[in-house]
């Protein structure tokens, strides 16, 4: 044990080598073992590092910055199964908001390494949460824009729920006007705003297909749903109308491809879709569109995008088709 401490850490640390006719035993308090392992992590002399805290554990296996170490060296070890292991358990094995960040950036980076890119994602969220300084925080955003750049799948999910005093779009005014001017009678109650709560759910994910120095062609898919329910004064307002009449939902698919027209006069971005959507339980319209747009850099970190597209409607209810264009 001697050789191998005097010999690395007398490389790596600068600690003198001790003189001959020393006793072949070195006596360490566990503080001083692991600011040796730590000291040793930080001289990227990983080999020490991982033994310093195997010695640590093997006094207590519940010692969350041994845990810490090992998740942090075992990877650049080309372990990294072992150190997600070792950063879960020091996860559990504390409630310090400092070595829950290190178990969690350096479990994440364990993920990632393995390409469990959904688990790097779950861990590195929780190293952005309990993250205290500004510098924990760049440290996890950066994980996060290196996982996006890694991964080939993207997912988002949200969800929300909020009062309205117009979950319908009706009118304000009883008077049903020309002009608003000419009165010309009066609505009925769910022709007028109808007070409640809309709770929205929506999800969407995208999945590259390929990538390379000059092109990137990715898949998506995007849902949406939003429910409503009649507060009741609205109910009181206009009898027999459900609030579940008015909800809205839409399911899209897309495929985008993107290139470098590295100077010819060419869109930088084209993308297809298609989708339908529902009102009040049932089939509005499908519809698909085309969309050409380029983005143009300047000085100063400036950009401008100019695009056209399209959409063609077909509505479920027998209504005559229609075509949209827009030019930006």
């Amino acid at each position: 044990m001697k050789a191998l401490l005097v010999a690395v850490l007398g490389g790596a640390l600068a600690i003198a080598t001790p003189a001959p006719g020393h006793a072949d035993e070195i006596r360490l308090t566990r503080e001083q073992a692991r600011v040796i392992a730590q000291r040793a992590y930080r001289a990227r002399n990983f080999p020490l590092a991982r033994d310093m805290a195997m010695i640590l554990l093997d006094v207590d296996p519940k010692d969350p910055t041994a845990l810490v170490i090992l998740a942090a060296s075992q990877p650049m070890l080309g372990k990294p199964e072992i150190g997600s292991r070792a950063g879960r358990e020091a996860w559990n094995s504390t409630r310090s908001r400092v070595l829950r960040h290190e178990a969690a950036f350096f479990t994440a980076r364990a993920e990632m390494m393995q390409e469990n890119y959904g688990r790097a994602k779950f861990w590195l969220r929780r190293a952005y949460h309990i993250a205290d300084t500004p510098a924990q925080r760049a440290a996890s955003a950066r994980g996060f824009q290196q996982l996006r750049a890694l991964s080939p799948w993207q997912t988002a999910l949200s969800f929300s729920v909020a009062p309205t005093n117009n979950l319908n779009g009706g009118s304000q005014s009883r008077l049903l006007e020309i002009d608003d001017f000419f009165a010309i009678g009066t609505l009925s109650g769910a022709a007028m705003a109808l007070s409640g709560t809309v709770a929205v759910a929506e999800a969407s994910a995208s999945y590259r297909l390929s990538r390379s120095a000059n092109h990137e062609t990715a898949l998506s898919f995007r849902a949406y749903h939003d429910f409503n329910r009649l507060s009741a004064e609205a109910r009181a307002q206009a009898p027999g109308t459900n609030g579940s009449e008015f909800n809205f939902a839409l399911a899209e698919v897309g495929l985008t491809h993107r290139i470098a027209p590295k100077g010819r006069p060419l869109p930088d971005t084209m993308r297809l879709r298609a989708g339908r959507t529902w009102h009040g339980g049932t089939g509005l319209e499908r519809y698909a569109g085309l969309e050409l747009a380029r983005t143009f850099r300047f000085p100063g970190n400036l950009q401008a995008q100019t695009s056209l597209s399209g959409t063609q409607r077909w509505s479920s209810r027998g209504a005559a088709s229609s075509t949209d264009k827009r030019l930006g």
